[in-house]
C-alpha cells in the first residue's frame, strides 16, 4: 500500500469483486461543492470497470439509496 496509495481504491475494489463473484464493485466518496452533493468513484471494478474519477449526483445515485435507507443494496 505504501509503494502506491494512489491505486489502493481501485486495488481495493478489484479484490472485492474476486471474493464476492460480484458483477461489479466500486469505491465511492460523498463530496460536497456549492451546496450540492455528489459521489465521485475512485475506484471501479467489473462490469463498470474504466468510469473512475465519475461523479454523480446524490439523489440520481445507487450509493445515495444506500446513504438513505442505511442498508447494502
Amino acid at each position: 500500500m505504501s509503494n502506491a496509495p494512489e491505486t489502493l481504491l481501485q486495488r481495493l475494489a478489484d479484490v472485492a469483486v474476486r471474493l464476492t463473484r460480484a458483477d461489479s464493485a466500486g469505491i465511492c466518496t460523498l463530496e460536497s461543492r456549492g451546496g450540492e452533493e455528489s459521489f465521485r468513484w475512485h475506484g471501479v471494478a467489473g462490469s463498470l470497470a474504466g468510469v473512475t474519477d465519475f461523479e454523480t449526483p446524490r439523489d440520481r445515485s445507487p450509493c445515495g439509496v444506500v446513504l438513505q435507507t442505511d442498508a447494502p443494496q
